[in-house]
């Protein structure tokens, strides 16, 4: 036999469920649910679709930023706003103010459900960058799968060369609690000794492809301020990879780091970008989680931690 629901419980997974499919406060109203309609950003005006995306005081202060820029008008409801978007914005203007809106509803939710709250920047940071992934991903001159990488991509492990040369690899990491983001980067020589490791750690609230941009960018003038000759840089991150070789440019913060890259990758002699699997990045990962409490600091042969000897040690006999 089968327990009956507590009604009480119920009646709460349903709202929790309207929730997630995101209505709007004064939409579950409506459906009678017995919720307060006030915005959870300014908590002054009831919580329509056009007030959460439009009119409020916190999304003008996002669309004040992006290519649209705001737009009221005289629209009465979203759809008429919608409306003059299209009629008076670039399709530049167009693309952003879909993605925008995402990013705010996401920026609500995480505030509604997880008590966090987005900066300004951050969310309009978010949104471009997103649409210039998706872009990215209808350039036929992207790499659109593993399948197509090259022979010597796609590692799962790390592995000796068989030539002389500097294996760098590289990872980022964000820590959100202290609004920071740090990279981690290790040298070794083709039979796997270390040359050096690095660890940074600086202020920011980043998204995460745009922390993957910047390692890429911080190894490649790690490796020119070394001179270092033959240089592989292993790098985990397929989405960065690939955009460094599409030839379109971007334009966003995601996009301007990806063209510094290039520009870098061009300077530099005897040097090359491959994608590796996370795992065969494992140390780089640890240094990257670890700059948060030791930002800038250069590791050499004569002072490895025994953590950071073992990881060394297990890229070898895998």
């Amino acid at each position: 036999m089968v327990a009956s629901k507590d009604p009480a419980q119920s009646k709460k997974l349903t709202v929790e469920s309207q929730y997630r499919l995101y209505s709007t406060l004064v939409q579950l109203a409506s459906k009678q649910v017995n919720v307060q309609t006030a915005c959870p950003f300014c908590h002054e005006e009831p919580e329509t679709i056009m007030h959460g995306l439009v009119t409020c005081f916190f999304a003008k202060q996002y669309w004040r930023r992006s290519i649209l820029g705001f737009i009221s008008g005289q629209a009465a409801s979203f759809g008429e706003w919608l409306e003059e978007v299209f009629r008076v914005g670039s399709s530049e203007g167009i693309a952003e103010a879909g993605m925008l809106c995402w990013q705010l509803w996401k920026a609500r939710n995480e505030l509604v459900w997880q008590q966090q709250a987005s900066s300004v920047e951050r969310v309009v940071l978010s949104a471009r960058t997103t649409l210039d992934h998706w872009i990215s991903a209808q350039k036929e001159s992207l790499l659109p799968s593993l399948g197509v990488l090259s022979p010597n991509e796609g590692s799962e492990h790390w592995t000796k060369s068989s030539v002389i040369m500097i294996k760098i690899n590289f990872d980022g990491a964000i820590f959100e609690n202290e609004s920071r983001y740090g990279v981690g980067f290790v040298a070794r020589g083709h039979d796997g000794h270390l040359i050096e490791a690095k660890m940074k750690s600086n202020a920011g609230c980043l998204t995460s492809a745009v922390v993957e941009a910047i390692r890429v960018k911080e190894a490649l003038s790690w490796k020119k301020d070394h001179n270092w000759q033959q240089v592989v840089l292993e790098a985990d991150s397929l989405v960065v990879v690939q955009a460094i070789r599409n030839p379109y440019t971007m334009a966003s913060p995601f996009g301007l780091l990806i063209d510094d890259c290039r520009s870098l990758l061009f300077n530099l002699n005897h040097v090359s970008l491959v994608f590796v699997k996370r795992f065969a990045n494992k140390v780089a990962h640890f240094l990257a989680r670890a700059s948060c409490s030791y930002p800038n600091r250069s590791i050499q042969e004569t002072d490895i931690s025994p953590e950071l000897y073992t990881l060394l040690q297990s890229d070898l006999f895998e």
